[in-house]
């Protein structure tokens, strides 16, 4: 980026607003957060510059070949404190069903109901 003739244009609020949307939640407010270190300089606002900073070093935290991967392994056949085994979740019923019976009213004379 640094190549790019007027670099200024990257600078304005737009353009590093909309750069900063594209990124994850966690993300932005990680940004949020940075750019009100930056802002708290005297004379200084955040630039795309520091953007590209940020993300570079979030890459890096990411993509760590040791500490990148911070995911819980899942776990399968887990048990409880209690011995029993975890129950597993069933999957959400779509739409609705219900059931009935009826009888005719023949049936209902032949057994002696009234109706």
């Amino acid at each position: 980026m640094k190549d790019v003739y007027n670099l200024s244009d990257l600078n304005t609020s737009a353009k590093l607003v909309s750069v900063i949307k594209t990124l994850p939640y966690k993300l932005r407010d990680k940004w949020r957060a940075k750019a009100c270190d930056i802002q708290e300089k005297p004379r200084k606002r955040a630039m795309f510059a520091d953007i590209v900073t940020f993300i570079e070093r979030e890459v890096r935290i990411t993509t760590d070949p040791v500490f990148g991967d911070i995911q819980d392994a899942p776990v399968i056949g887990a048990f409880k404190e209690s011995g029993r085994a975890k129950p597993v979740p069933r999957p959400k019923a779509r739409g609705s069903s219900f059931a009935t019976t009826f009888t005719t009213v023949e049936e209902r004379c032949s057994l002696g109901e009234q109706g």
